[in-house]
């Protein structure tokens, strides 16, 4: 605990005295003895569990409050137990249905204060509120150990307050205790579980005499320094807004989950916590549970660390996340591959279809036919200045409008949501330049902007959400890029990518339809996108877009359902859109259709065989023959072998060897695009872009062989 908490602070001028056994210095009485107060009932709210309605009742004082606690029969779990508020409810419920949330109190009548910490005993703090004649109830936690103490203290009020006042009193109590309430301390309407747990022991019960808190700090000064409590993580909007059967299941749920996560990994137990710290005490309970199986931090005696937990950047989701991608099923997120709809829940996880039935199912519906599914995951890659986004973008409007592109046929037209991540500066002049074609009243997408991250488990459920109410779940969503929206990922890492692709395959999962990555290649960019190789085999259809020059062009990488290798070259034309402040013309460009034909794909230089491959082919293709009145040179195989052969393509002397390596590398470089066979007969592609061989004996910087091969 830090110096400031090791001692509660004390009046100026008032002397304070160390308790030995607590490291907290008590002080002494900081109010004169309270004037007799007339002793109202003590109105108390109870919860008979977490999910339900409120009950009010009327108990004489703290001692009969404490006698109803210490006679509370055990539950099974925390979560069973009831809970108490010293406040009254009204009937205004949220929109699943509850009634215990800030808007709905509608007066005070005492003041709870939470610990976890796990240092200060409870006797102690019974002390130093003796010493400072405040009457309280503290009790202990149904999770509380002897080495780990948590406790609660209740006041009462001397009268009823109204809600906005309540601050005040807690600010004053956690001045005097030295800051170390528990954030929950400070919302209004947080209930507090009470009574023990089946197997564990009775809760410890401490009353202090004293005055209502309200009268025995009324003239604590204002200038003593107010804690500030560590801030507490807001509970996810999706939790509050879940039905009580709902939460239910999700705490199942997350149980389940957590059977899939390591608690003797360091790192993944404090993630853990700090995912599960957002649900307070459930959350508490769970890592507590999950905790005592592991062998290296037993929950009791690591509940110190729970009290450090801010839960940013995360929540209770992460869970569900880090599971599935150590292959958990969620059994809330199994989608249907041919609509997208999450599947009902049934009595078995597995279903056995007879074959023939399978077979009847319905093809795998198109976006744009033999190009992109309907359903599932793409990404489309390029090196930076090859046009990806534009072409992006503008295949999103294509499908916005349900127009045709590059002549493949678009089924409907379809809701996309483009994520800008990446150059959002200027998108809007890409949108204002398509809108400069298509008209300004033309469908167009919606575009996200917003910070957006795969990583943190709160933004692809809110983005879900947005997507849902805006109308568009089962269309696309475009992620512009995948770099920027997993911002310091290790995408080479399979673990990084793992929790990427999770958070892909939940978002599509929510919304239905198709996710699409624009994404960069690697280093070498005839090895195809960058990151670790479970990110191509994850999808669909991948779209790669290469640049020779001023002509660009998109060819179907992968394609699980259509044909890989369909590829069409386009161009970027300039639009004007006018000019800026000062003068200066605006422009941005589009995408059109490029007509020329397509020139080679970049690739990797050539290996020595396959240079020589290539050569044997151009000097066989030159026989006089071929030459006479031919506008495209050809060999046969058996012609280009030989020549092959003749260039030394293989150093054994064997035929046979000679024959796999002249295989080999004609395979190699008709799979690179460099060869077309033509019913038997083979020419070199793109030959006028292609150089012919020159007089010297030795390989020239493009790395093609020139002359007649060794001696």
């Amino acid at each position: 605990m830090s110096p400031a908490n090791e001692s509660a602070l004390g009046l100026a001028g008032q002397e304070g005295a160390e308790n030995s056994c607590t490291g907290i210095q008590t002080v002494q009485s900081v109010v004169p003895p309270p004037p007799q107060v007339n002793r109202s009932p003590l109105v108390v709210s109870l919860f008979p569990t977490i999910t339900a309605d409120p009950v009010e009742c009327e108990v004489s004082d703290l001692a009969a409050l404490a006698q109803m606690i210490s006679q509370s029969p055990p539950r099974q779990s925390k979560s069973e137990l009831p809970l108490l508020k010293l406040a009254r409810f009204g009937t205004q419920r949220t929109a699943r249905g509850s009634l215990r949330h800030d808007a709905n109190v509608i007066e005070v009548t005492g003041i709870e204060v939470d610990y976890d910490g796990g240092q200060v005993q409870p006797e102690a703090v019974a002390q130093l509120l003796s010493v400072c004649g405040v009457e309280a109830l503290i009790y202990s936690t149904a999770s509380s150990t002897p080495g780990y103490p948590r406790w609660r203290a209740l006041f009462r009020l001397s009268r009823p307050r109204r809600p906005e006042e309540r601050a005040t009193y807690v600010g004053k109590l956690n001045t005097i205790l030295g800051g170390i309430s528990a954030p929950e301390s400070f919302t209004l309407s947080q209930a507090y579980y009470f009574g023990p747990v089946a197997g564990g022991p009775a809760p410890r019960i401490i009353p202090t005499t004293g005055a209502p808190v309200d009268i025995a700090l009324a003239e604590l000064p204002p200038m003593m320094p107010q804690s500030t409590p560590r801030a507490r993580p807001a509970t996810p909007l999706d939790w509050e807004n879940k039905a009580p059967e709902q939460q239910a299941a999700t705490i199942a749920d997350l149980r389940d989950a957590l059977r899939y996560l390591d608690p003797d990994d360091r790192a993944s137990w404090v993630k853990t916590g700090q995912a599960l710290c957002c649900l307070g005490d459930i959350g508490c309970e769970l890592w507590e549970e999950w905790s005592a199986t592991s062998t290296r931090f037993p929950g009791g005696d690591g509940l110190e660390q729970w009290g450090t937990f801010s839960g940013e950047r995360t929540d209770y989701r992460a869970i569900f996340t880090a599971a599935e991608a150590r292959g958990w099923a969620n059994p809330r997120r199994r989608a249907n591959p041919f609509t997208g709809n999450v599947a009902p829940q049934t009595t078995d996880r597995y279903q056995l279809i007879p074959a023939d039935q399978y077979a009847m199912r319905p093809a795998l519906p198109w976006c744009v036919k033999g190009i992109l599914p309907a359903v599932g995951l793409g990404a489309l890659f390029g090196p930076s200045g090859s046009g990806k986004t534009f072409l992006g973008y503008d295949l999103s409007e294509a499908l916005e409008r349900g127009d045709d592109w590059f002549g493949h046929k678009v089924a409907a037209p379809t809701p996309v949501t483009y994520v800008v991540q990446e150059g959002a500066a200027g998108m809007p002049k890409r949108v204002r330049a398509n809108h400069a074609r298509n008209g300004t009243g033309a469908t167009a997408p919606a575009i996200v902007d917003a910070p957006f991250s795969l990583l943190d488990v709160r933004d692809w459920p809110d983005l879900a959400s947005a997507i849902r109410n805006a109308g568009r779940a089962g269309g696309v969503v475009f992620i512009d890029t995948l770099n920027a929206a997993a911002p310091g990922a290790d995408e080479n890492s399979a673990e990084a990518m793992g929790r990427i692709l999770a958070a892909v395959r939940a978002l599509q999962a929510e919304v239905g339809g198709l996710v699409m990555l624009i994404h960069h290649p690697g280093k070498d960019v005839s090895k195809g996108m960058r990151g670790h190789s479970s990110l191509f085999a994850a999808l669909d259809v991948v779209i790669e877009v290469t640049r020779e020059g001023d002509q660009r062009t998109w060819r179907v990488a992968k394609s699980k359902d259509g044909q890989d290798g369909t590829a069409h070259p386009f161009r970027l034309v300039t639009v004007n859109l006018g000019t800026d402040a000062d003068g200066d013309p605006v422009t941005s460009c589009i995408v059109e259709s490029d007509d020329r034909p397509m020139l080679p794909r970049p690739s990797a230089k050539l290996t020595r065989a396959q240079r020589i491959a290539m050569q044997a082919l151009r000097e066989a293709a030159k026989t006089p023959e071929q030459l006479a009145g031919s506008t495209c040179m050809t060999a046969t195989e058996d012609q280009w072998r030989q020549r092959a052969y003749q260039l030394g393509i293989s150093s054994a002397d064997s035929t046979d060897a000679k024959r796999k390596a002249f295989i080999r590398a004609r395979d190699e470089i008709i799979d690179r695009g460099l060869v077309i066979n033509e019913n038997g007969n083979y020419r070199v592609a793109f030959i006028a872009n292609i150089a012919h061989p020159d007089s010297r004996t030795d390989t020239d910087k493009t790395g093609h062989l020139s002359g007649h091969g060794p001696p």
